[in-house]
């Protein structure tokens, strides 16, 4: 599979007993934006199995334009999440941007 897919890494720093909250509503969130957002494909929630408090939150996207536009400061359903989890964060979350260069997956 080759694709041209643009992927947000949030890798979050979550306080005691709070990931399975954090990951709870960063599913149901998704879920509302899912075939709303321009270019948004999917998501991806990684729990560190050796690290209770680190959770990432993989976002993938049809360009880095629709990501940029998503990811704004003016992105009222972004900020009311961030609103929402804040009080579940060490510290806020670190984004960093990749290209996906290979992506296979067997069925």
């Amino acid at each position: 599979m080759t694709s041209s897919i643009t992927v947000k890494l949030n890798r979050v720093r979550l306080k005691d007993g709070m990931r399975e909250r954090a990951s709870r509503t960063f599913k149901d969130f998704f879920a509302t934006i899912q075939g709303k957002e321009k270019g948004f494909n999917g998501f991806i929630i990684l729990e560190n199995e050796e690290d209770s408090h680190e959770t990432l939150v993989l976002t993938l996207w049809e360009s880095k334009g629709d990501m940029d536009n998503y990811y704004s400061n003016t992105n009222k359903r972004l900020s009311s999440l961030v609103d929402e989890v804040k009080p579940m964060f060490e510290k806020m979350p670190e984004r960093i941007t990749y290209n996906v260069a290979s992506l296979e997956l067997s069925h």
